[in-house]
This record gives structure tokens, C-alpha cells and sequence, in this order.
């Protein structure tokens, strides 16, 4: 599978589907799959260059699955 460099914006924590968690810290660079670069980018996490042109309605449909956690002294998106 293809990677690409990203520019993480916002620091961004998951799990992948093996169950193992990763953190990418805000303001450093990444190699990461070119499908999980282009959600980073769409979603406003990262900047970088999209493998390929997306429509308004596939961008809609990716930023439709942004999770924010709220509480005190917490900002995401």
C-alpha cells in the first residue's frame, strides 16, 4: 500500500484495527497509507497532498465521521 507525508495540525489519537493505539502529534510529519492521509487532510487534521480528487459529496460524507470529545480544557475536532 501507497504512503504519503503528512503534516499533522491537530494531534490525532486512534486505534487500528488490531487494537493497538497511535498518537500523531500536532506540528510533526508522518508517513501514513494514502486513503488514511487523504481522511486526515478532508477532516482539517493534517495538511498535505490527496492521492486523488474527491467529490463535495465523498469530502461531505468523510467529515461526517468526525468524533469531538468535550470537557474541561479539552479542544478538538
Amino acid at each position: 500500500m501507497a504512503q504519503t507525508k503528512i503534516k499533522v495540525t491537530t494531534s490525532i489519537h486512534g486505534k487500528f484495527k488490531n487494537g493497538k493505539h497511535f498518537d500523531l502529534v500536532a506540528g510533526e510529519d508522518y508517513w501514513v497509507d494514502e486513503a488514511k492521509a487523504d481522511e486526515f487532510i478532508i477532516k482539517g487534521y493534517a495538511v498535505g497532498e490527496l492521492s486523488r480528487t474527491y467529490s463535495d459529496d465523498e469530502k461531505a460524507q468523510i467529515r461526517g465521521s468526525v468524533q469531538v470529545i468535550q470537557g474541561p480544557g479539552v479542544a478538538n475536532g
